[in-house]
């Protein structure tokens, strides 16, 4: 099973404490979907090298996700739109979305050979 811990998030985030009961949330959420898209045999191994790089994947997907829903919080908050205009758009905002998506592609391409063989092509990424 994987094992996520919030330390880890928080660090490779680069974010306080404060943040800690929202990574919390997102690991509970994420971790269930990521597990599923991956080959119980790698799931349920003693290898300790898979366990540590399935983890290492998992974290970084939920990195990724968590950074890009601070995105949008911070992006509602601070724009102001007047119909199709929006005034005040910050670029941080634009540099913590192109983060997240490198933390995401990372953690999918971590946990790509240990990936339930599927018919379905899937693309994982954020746009």
């Amino acid at each position: 099973m994987i094992e996520v811990k919030v330390e880890r998030v928080r660090k490779k985030a680069r974010l306080d404490e404060t943040y800690d009961i929202d990574i919390q949330e997102t690991i509970l959420e994420m971790v269930p979907f990521i597990e599923s898209k991956i080959d119980e045999t790698y799931l349920n191994t003693d290898d300790t090298s898979i366990q540590s790089i399935i983890n290492l994947g998992a974290t970084e997907i939920i990195v990724g996700e968590f950074i890009k829903e601070q995105s949008n919080d911070e992006e509602d908050s601070v724009s102001l739109g007047v119909g199709p205009i929006k005034i005040g758009e910050n670029s941080s905002s634009k540099n913590r979305m192109s983060r997240a998506k490198d933390f995401v592609n990372s953690g999918w391409e971590k946990l790509k050979l240990y990936l339930k063989d599927n018919d379905d092509p899937f693309y994982f990424g954020i746009m």
